[in-house]
């Protein structure tokens, strides 16, 4: 690029000397390279800093929809406080596991919701700033309670986003058709789970994921 730079200052700056002029499909050839090259280092970087820091999954959902405790049976520890009371998670959790040898940080999340309390305000504000960093989502909708507008508001949100689909609470009679889900979502790939009987959940060493299955 500096090389091109010499030759094009030059051919503007002193017209009347007779300097070697660059052709115009010769810069634009010069310029595909270099960026080609930038390209590969931008990729060398992504995978680099998932090697060094690891990759961001952030469970995100409504409250009460089972993040914490899916948070909990992932890292086989009480790591976050779960209760009924939707709200509980105020602030985000992160922890690290090991999946087949690559580094994962699990990031627990606020409810996304429409709140007016402060403090849960702040909370759903820095769920939305993971979700934009997120590597991979796992977008939780529990499947014993009626889609809300709290889940749709959810789906937006992700729409954009590399995206697993967990059905939470699946050893409960089931409120809608996951066909629905899936159709609102654009997205194929999902899992039914329940954290409470460990349905779905299997050794978190396998690294394979089937879609449209319960595994």
């Amino acid at each position: 690029l500096l090389e091109s730079l010499v030759f094009l200052e030059a051919a503007i700056d002193f017209p009347e000397e007779d300097i070697e002029i660059l052709e115009s499909a010769k810069i634009r050839e010069i310029l595909a390279g270099a960026q080609a090259q930038l390209q590969e280092w931008i990729k060398d970087y992504e995978l680099g800093r998932i090697l060094r820091e690891g990759l961001i999954v952030t469970l995100i959902g409504k409250p009460n929809v089972g993040k914490s405790s899916l948070l909990n049976c992932l890292v086989k520890e009480e790591a976050a406080i779960v209760h009924d009371a939707p709200g509980t998670t105020r602030d985000v959790i992160e922890k690290r596991i090991n999946l087949g040898g690559l580094a994962l940080r699990l990031v627990d999340t606020a409810g996304i919701r429409e709140a007016n309390e402060v403090v849960e305000k702040e909370g759903i504000h820095r769920s939305k700033a993971w979700l934009e960093k997120s590597d991979l989502v796992l977008a939780l909708f529990d499947s014993s309670s009626p889609l809300t507008l709290d889940d749709f508001d959810l789906i937006s949100l992700i729409s954009d986003k590399k995206k697993l689909l967990l059905i939470t609470k699946s050893d409960l009679p089931s409120s809608w058709p996951i066909e629905d889900l899936l159709k609102e979502t654009k997205c194929t790939e999902y899992l039914k789970i329940s954290a409470k009987t460990s349905m779905g959940l299997r050794d978190r060493k396998s690294t394979r994921l089937n879609s449209s299955h319960t595994v």
